[in-house]
């Protein structure tokens, strides 16, 4: 699972205290995310890859790896659904 996902470089984002804002710069998309989300966006940002994005979230939160796998999952899919990441 050493996925790689890489940014939408037409995205802007802004953190805030509830978590940040995404706007795509070329299609008008936004998404505004808790603060979980802002920060699975921050470990993407340093381009972690998935497998160290998983297992920092499983280790600060101390929730089994299924659960943050399940989760995250969930929460990227809609990024890439948004055309917000893509991953290879």
């Amino acid at each position: 699972m050493e996925m790689e996902i890489r940014l939408n470089p037409n995205v802007r984002s802004t953190l805030n205290a509830d978590g940040a804002v995404l706007l795509n710069l070329k299609t008008g998309v936004i998404f505004k995310m808790n603060p979980l989300g802002a920060q699975i966006w921050n470990l993407i940002e340093q381009r972690l890859p998935l497998e160290q994005i998983l297992i920092r979230l499983a280790s600060k939160y101390n929730v089994p790896r299924t659960q943050i796998e399940e989760d995250a999952g969930k929460f990227l899919c809609q990024l890439k659904e948004k055309g917000l990441i893509h991953n290879d």
